[in-house]
């Protein structure tokens, strides 16, 4: 064999590129005089994305969804308290242009709110 005709030395062998795993996202609430803000939320069924529900205001808040995106539909908010939603689990195909879902936040003041939540594919 004539020289330059064999592997190219120095070379290096490029390496297939890895798929990330994208990881859901944790959006917060912060709930203050019965008032959830943000009061539209937009989550990523796709994602993983989660909520955080915080009482800014030192109250309790009861959080119930009629027809819930997620595992449970009651969730409780201590006094100077947070809670998560998990994951959701919603078990039929999301279409593209998304489902609301409307909560009830009961404050232990006797407030009452219906702020959305939007879960997209």
């Amino acid at each position: 064999m004539s020289p330059g005709r064999g592997k190219a030395k120095g070379k290096k062998k490029q390496s297939k590129k890895k798929k990330h795993h994208v990881r859901g996202g944790i959006l917060k609430v912060e709930l203050c005089n019965c008032a959830a803000n943000p009061d539209w939320l937009e989550l990523s069924k796709k994602n993983g994305d989660q909520v955080q529900w915080k009482s800014a205001d030192g109250g309790g808040y009861d959080i119930t969804f009629v027809i819930s995106p997620f595992a449970g539909s009651q969730f409780r908010v201590d006094p100077n308290g947070s809670t998560t939603s998990g994951k959701i689990t919603v078990p039929y195909p999301i279409p593209p242009q998304g489902i609301d879902f409307k909560y009830n936040i009961d404050g232990d003041s006797g407030c009452h709110q219906d702020p959305v939540i939007h879960i997209g594919p």
